[in-house]
């Protein structure tokens, strides 16, 4: 059902150590573009990766989110890069419901604090969520991915009992109000 409406590039400027759940790369992997791949809202695959494969040829660099959403933020606040695009009408059952999240870190990060900044993105846009009064935690087909330029040595933290989850929160909470705006929930 459905198919690949277009496809978006997204330079990053740099390459990040990235953690996600998007459809491409297997994680962990050095990213440096997003791909923005737009389906149609009755979209339904088995194989998403492959549909957008055969669409396009696939950098190893290259990380690539699939929705439905024809708009998407990208900017940066402070250390972070940021893009995020957010959709939540539909069924659930298909792409019209989708919420992808790219946050990414100028600066070296533990793969421990990656973690916690996987954590903090699913915590604030579930928080955002719940507050917006949508009573839902998110779609099933939503994707966070997380990056840093390098990776330390040592174990650092970014929850956000700290400046830099603190910082990450509000932005996503920021980010993800912003493309809901005017959005109707199931």
């Amino acid at each position: 059902m459905g198919q690949i409406k277009k496809i978006g590039l997204i330079e990053l400027g740099k390459p990040y150590f990235a953690l996600t759940s998007a459809l491409s790369p297997g994680s962990p992997a050095w990213v440096s573009r997003i791909v923005d791949v737009i389906v149609e809202k009755d979209y339904c695959s088995d194989d998403p990766l492959d549909d957008v494969r055969r669409a396009m040829t696939i950098r190893s660099d290259d990380l690539v989110f699939m929705t439905a959403v024809e708009s998407y933020r990208f900017g940066s606040s402070g250390p972070f890069t940021y893009f995020l695009s957010a959709g939540v009408e539909g069924t659930g059952k298909h792409a019209g419901r989708t919420i992808n999240i790219g946050l990414f870190y100028d600066g070296q990060l533990s793969v421990n604090a990656l973690v916690e900044l996987v954590k903090v993105v699913t915590e604030a846009k579930c928080g955002t969520l719940m507050d917006m009064g949508l009573n839902i935690t998110g779609t099933v087909t939503d994707a966070v991915a997380v990056g840093s330029t390098g990776i330390a040595d040592r174990t650092i933290y970014a929850g956000t009992g700290t400046q830099i989850g603190s910082l990450a929160a509000r932005i996503v909470s920021q980010e993800l109000r912003e493309a809901l705006r005017g959005q109707r929930a199931p």
